[in-house]
């Protein structure tokens, strides 16, 4: 919004200099143009304040920006899926805008829960190692099998 001021408050500025009047009207047309603009991201504040979430898509309020490796972005979706090996069944999944760094200690306590079991193995991919999720799990007698990250200087 403040990109927009300064543009507004340029064009305004060029108004007041200027004396050809296709020109003057030219400038009044970008002035309205970011007025509008102005006005509809405001309205994407307040709707953001207002649903208490850190980030709200404009194509689709599904969607989110979620970092995928070294700080690229991508804006999608994030699905997170458990499944019982044993019967080769769905036991969950979740759409949320968390990325996998910090996913695999919630979706194995709520399968673990959800089976009803004490004990419980975990295969995961490489995303999902962090020392705090993996402990986590360990807490809950959740044996976590994870595929080691590659080098980040390769």
């Amino acid at each position: 919004m403040e990109y927009i001021d300064a543009r507004i408050a340029e064009y305004e500025h060029q108004l007041a200099q200027s004396e050809a009047e296709e020109e003057k009207e030219a400038l009044r047309q970008k002035i309205e143009e970011r007025k509008v603009r102005r006005e509809k991201y405001e309205k994407v504040k307040e709707d953001l304040a207002e649903s208490g979430q850190e980030q709200i898509s404009l194509t689709d309020p599904d969607s989110r920006a979620v970092i995928l490796h070294r700080n690229i972005v991508n804006v999608g979706y994030n699905v997170q899926a458990w499944v019982d090996a044993k019967h080769k069944l769905l036991t969950g999944f979740d759409t949320g805008d968390v990325n996998d760094t910090h996913a695999l200690a919630d979706m194995a306590i709520a399968t673990q829960e959800l089976l009803q079991s004490k004990q419980m193995n975990v295969i995961a991919d490489k995303g999902y190692h962090t020392g705090e999720e993996i402990q986590r799990c360990m807490d809950e007698n959740i044996t976590t099998f994870v595929s080691p990250r590659s080098s980040s200087t390769n």
